[in-house]
């Protein structure tokens, strides 16, 4: 190793290390180098990592680089050059290909691969000053043969925003002692002040923090985001997709999804289908503006093409409410959307306005409004109109629009006696328009028009205006039957497509949602049809049905057969995709009959599979404990070990080996453990051994012949060189040869690398962490985020906190609010959620299924955590990853719900009491009180198996005002 500085100017780290028999490198070396060029905010940093070795019998190496500029090369305008990296590697797989984080790959770590050939990655860093900073990540790797792999681009930015800086090792240890230092100096060595200050640690964290140091006021706030491509060329498909996150100081201004997402893209283009989504008509593009309780602003737009348009979105509640009608009723294309090819254009935007209740002396006032719009373009196939018994619009292509604004308030007057304290509306009014057309051929315009109003009981009024101009559609399939239009859209793979990987899960598509009710004329009049889904089969050439399960997309218009087991290897095989189709008659669902048999469209595809994999690739794994990859692996919670493979792959298990799962940890001990394979469920299942703390290991399932004969030597023969009476025989004896089975040969099944922690158990770790400050942001009038910073030995990783791909994106660390506060049982519950759901009126504005009712699960990942532990350093201090939501959470179910009751008892579509109307209408939210507020953390593993919990506090350390 090297550690050097030279004149005081230049700094050089570095480091050899050789490998020896290691499980995963094999024989090679592996080096790097840290240069730093001047020691101060000025340096040039430059880094350089190389490794060179074999394994297996085949070579591999990479060698990677960048340098970093502190004050960057300006190029255009404010854009400055902050750093560029670089990397080649060579039958090696690097980390960070998918991350969407190109950060990732600048440390990341590299394996050995045979199947990789030349892989190529770059990296950039920009900014513009304070308005923004970012990275790039380009990334292309070729397989062993020559061939593409695939082809990327990833990368993230930060606009406008101030950021707490993410300290290094180095500066932690500095800031630490300095923390140290600052006790010091507050305690002088007096024993009182000592206990004083331990026991502020234990009781009030808060002071205790700001008797030795100031609590920092900045939080991460601007704008971020991310984005990745990749284009996959063994499946020929491009796949693009971005995110972008707002978040500004007091939450003033934010993205209407959770934790400030603004919205998503996503464009894909295969072979056979292709889409651009900015945003969907239920997940806009959308931002929030909010004042506390005096003004919320919130807008939403999208914008799609392609495939997979959706239906047209029903105009807002309030404007169905003020109109008096049904949000079916007021929906565009019901009657048609079932017959599209889910194929068009579709784009709309919105704006609501609200307020909470604004007081002025004894006067109070509350006001809604909005107004949006949405429009689109949708391809009908052959469709045509009763009416005019002409194909639908232009060529099949039928456009639909919308746009709508309301209006609603009310003005009162507080009434605050000792006997008496309610609130008497003077004014309250409400008034909504809607527009909709359909065009072209045929065209048809409906407006519709509403206004209620009642002032102090005696004046009151409502108005309802409806008008009609144009031609309605009635749908007819041509030749009078809908079982002429072809339902089935497609069936993958191709038909006679070879060489198909033994891991391809066929999939059929539908020109629309299957057992979606649509309507369509025959000589019979409208009928109401519907089409399901009779089989979706896979078979061998002997006409053996494939094992399988079928797995539907959202919309149900696509359908995938999930074999249980991989695809037979180099076999022929048939999927044969078949619909039927329903006719709604008699108050139930009858098969459909032509000729006296059941009307069923049919499609099929017949293709060749390659050949079957002799191990387990890692991408055929679904999920596993240990997590491949997981940095803390806890051995205290759990002796369950499993892989539960994508698709089953009992094959390498019935070949008359023998068997063996092995950990092996860095200091090359090795624990051997028994396993099955678990056909039922297509998993593997072992215990784990009791393996020590704070090491690295290597899972590996191998085989070797399981033979146990002695080695053979081959029988005994004799040759004849010639047998005669007279002269005699001569003959020479030898040994025959014998193929001979040679057990010292062993293959690996499957591999993967893990760390284990250095805490044996979940509660140990969360025992060691220690609170350096408690902090509490504003994110409305009347309620707060929590946060704690914490110091501890040892952080969570991804897998812990958010989930990675072998969780199946779930959390090990799943928390969940107790909500057993007096905040909650006194007030919150008893206002918001006592009755729940009140008659038809459910929460909107959130899946009440998710977070649950009350929003137990509304403990959120804290954002800047995620950056921290994706750098290469541990931290020794941190934010703690979980934020505390719940009472802000309780807030927007508050106004949506208020909103919600009141709107639909003024109406007189209620389903629930006067006491309802009157604890919406009158109540309020207090400020949220001070103390702490209990959360239970539970570890679960990735099967949903839940070993242990552990209790955390949250400390509101603020009182209104304070």
């Amino acid at each position: 190793s090297l550690n050097a500085t030279i004149a005081n100017t230049i700094s050089l780290r570095g480091k050899l290390a050789l490998h020896r028999d290691d499980p995963v490198y094999g024989e090679g070396f592996f080096g790097e180098l840290h240069v730093g060029i001047g020691l101060s905010d000025d340096s040039i940093k430059v880094d350089m990592r190389g490794c060179f070795g074999r394994v297996d019998g085949y070579r591999y190496w990479f060698v990677d680089g960048g340098v970093v500029l502190a004050q960057g090369i300006p190029i255009v305008g404010p854009f400055r050059l902050k750093g560029l990296y670089g990397a080649v590697s060579h039958r090696m797989v690097g980390a960070g290909k998918s991350s969407g984080n190109a950060s990732a790959f600048a440390s990341g770590s590299y394996t050995p691969d045979k199947n990789m050939g030349l892989g190529l990655k770059s990296s950039v860093m920009f900014d513009t000053g304070a308005a923004m900073n970012g990275e790039a990540c380009f990334d292309i790797a070729f397989t062993s043969s020559g061939g593409l792999h695939h082809i990327g681009f990833y990368g993230y930015a930060e606009f406008a925003g101030k950021t707490i800086k993410i300290p290094g090792a180095q500066e932690m240890k500095e800031k630490y002692a300095a923390l140290l230092k600052k006790e010091e100096t507050y305690t002088s060595g007096d024993s009182r002040a000592i206990d004083k200050l331990k026991q502020l640690k234990q009781i009030d964290p808060n002071k205790a923090a700001e008797a030795i140091a100031s609590i920092p006021t900045e939080i991460k706030i601007g704008i971020m985001g991310t984005m990745g491509i990749t284009y996959d060329f063994t499946n020929r498909s491009l796949h693009a997709t971005a995110e972008v996150f707002v978040n500004s100081p007091g939450g003033v201004l934010t993205g209407d999804g959770q934790g400030g997402r603004a919205g998503n893209f996503v464009l894909h283009i295969d072979a056979n289908d292709w889409y651009l989504h900015m945003g969907k008509p239920d997940d806009r593009i959308g931002l929030r503006f909010n004042l506390g309780n005096i003004l919320n602003v919130r807008t939403g737009a999208y914008l799609m093409a392609g495939s997979g348009i959706p239906a047209m979105p029903a105009p807002p509640r309030q404007v169905a409410d003020i109109l008096g009608r049904d949000l079916s009723e007021l929906t565009l294309g019901r009657n048609i959307d079932a017959l599209s090819t889910g194929k068009g254009f579709a784009f709309g935007a919105d704006l609501a306005v609200s307020t909470g209740d604004i007081s002025f002396l004894i006067m109070y006032a509350n006001f809604a409004a909005g107004l949006g719009f949405d429009i689109m373009l949708k391809d009908y196939g052959q469709m045509q109109c009763a009416e005019t018994g002409r194909q639908i619009g232009m060529n099949g292509w039928y456009a639909m629009g919308q746009a709508y604004a309301y209006l609603q308030g009310e003005l009162g007057v507080n009434i605050n006696l000792w006997f008496l304290k309610t609130k008497v509306p003077v004014i309250k009014g409400a008034a909504a328009a809607l527009l909709q057309a359909s065009l072209p051929n045929p065209s048809s315009f409906n407006g519709y028009l509403g206004v209620n109003v009642n002032v102090l009981g005696l004046v009151k009024g409502n108005m309802r205006f409806k008008l009609h101009v144009g031609d309605e559609c009635t749908p007819v399939i041509p030749g009078g039957s809908p079982l002429q239009m072809a339902m089935i859209s497609d069936l993958a793979p191709g038909d006679g497509d070879s060489e198909i990987s033994v891991f391809t899960a066929p999939q059929a598509t539908f020109t629309s949602s299957l057992e979606q009710p649509f309507e369509a004329e025959d000589d019979a009049g409208v009928q109401t049809y519907r089409v399901r889904l009779k089989s979706f089969a896979v078979t061998d050439e002997g006409g053996v049905t494939v094992n399988g399960a079928l797995k539907w997309n959202e919309d149900k218009n696509a359908v995938t057969f999930r074999p249980k087991e991989i695809l037979p290897p180099n076999t022929q095989l048939v999927a044969k995709v078949e619909v039927c189709f329903d006719k709604f008659s008699g108050g139930q669902w009858n098969a459909v009959y032509t000729s006296g048999k059941e009307a069923i469209e049919t499609k099929e595809c017949s293709f060749t599979t390659g050949g079957a994999p002799d191990n387990i690739p890692l991408e055929n794994v679904e999920y596993s404990y240990p997590v491949i990859d997981q940095q803390y692996y806890l051995a205290g919670e759990s002796t369950k070990g499993f892989a539960k493979l994508k698709f089953g792959q009992k094959y390498l298990f019935e070949q008359g080996f023998d068997y063996k799962l092995q950990f092996r940890g860095d200091d090359n001990r090795a624990y051997d453990s028994e396993f099955r394979y678990n056909e039922a469920e297509g998993r593997l299942e072992y215990t784990i051994p009791e393996l020590e703390q704070s090491r690295k290991y290597t899972l590996s399932i191998a085989y070797t012949p399981k033979d146990t004969q002695p080695a053979a030597t081959g029988s005994a023969t004799s040759q004849k060189l010639f047998d005669n009476e007279q002269e005699g025989t001569l003959s020479v004896e030898g040994r025959a040869a014998e193929a001979a089975v040679e057990r010292s040969i062993e293959k690996s099944i499957l591999d993967y690398g893990f760390a284990s922690s250095r805490y044996r158990t979940f509660a140990q770790k969360i025992a060691s962490f220690n609170t350096d400050m408690a902090i509490a942001q504003d994110a409305s009038y009347s309620f707060r985020f929590m946060y704690d910073v914490r110091s501890a030995d040892e952080p969570f990783d991804m897998a812990e906190i958010a989930g990675v791909e072998k969780t199946e994106g779930k959390p090990l660390i799943r928390p969940e609010a107790e909500l057993k506060e007096p905040f909650f049982t006194e007030t919150v519950n008893p206002l918001v959620y006592s009755g729940y759901p009140f008659g038809g009126v459910r929460l909107d504005w959130r899946n009440d299924s998710e977070m649950g009712v009350p929003p137990v699960r509304s403990v959120s990942i804290y954002g800047p955590y995620l950056d921290l532990i994706e750098g290469e350093a541990r931290p020794k201090n941190f934010y703690f990853p979980l934020a505390y939501e719940a009472g802000i959470i309780a807030e927007r179910d508050f106004r949506n719900l208020q909103s919600l009751v009141i709107n639909n008892y003024a109406r007189g579509l209620n389903g629930f009491s006067k006491t309802i109307y009157d604890r919406f209408s009158s109540g309020s939210l207090p400020f949220i009180r001070k103390g702490f507020y209990k959360t239970v953390l539970r570890y679960t593993l990735p099967d949903g198996t839940t070993t242990s919990s552990c209790d955390f506090m949250f400390n509101n350390f603020l009182k209104f005002n304070e």
